[in-house]
């Protein structure tokens, strides 16, 4: 039996904003369909926006999310720079 997938972003279209945050992050660490890149960016750039507005400077924020999602600094500023902050 073959199942259809459906693409990532129809999730948004399903699901409310709690409901959908809680689906990115279980799907984080245990997604075998999911695009995990996709996931991960996701996450990194919603805790980053949320560091921000609290009033943490950008490399500190940069720093701190390296450290809980495992990456390089140069990595979190990449995806950063591909969601244009």
């Amino acid at each position: 039996m073959r199942y259809k997938t459906l693409p990532f972003e129809t999730l948004q279209l399903v699901l409310d904003e709690e409901n959908y945050k809680k689906v990115i992050k279980f799907c984080a660490g245990y997604s075998i369909l999911f695009p995990k890149r996709k996931i991960m960016s996701k996450l990194i750039v919603d805790s980053y926006k949320k560091m921000r507005k609290a009033g943490m400077s950008k490399p500190s924020s940069v720093l701190r999310l390296a450290q809980e999602y495992g990456k390089s600094r140069q990595g979190i500023y990449e995806i950063l720079r591909k969601n244009g902050l």
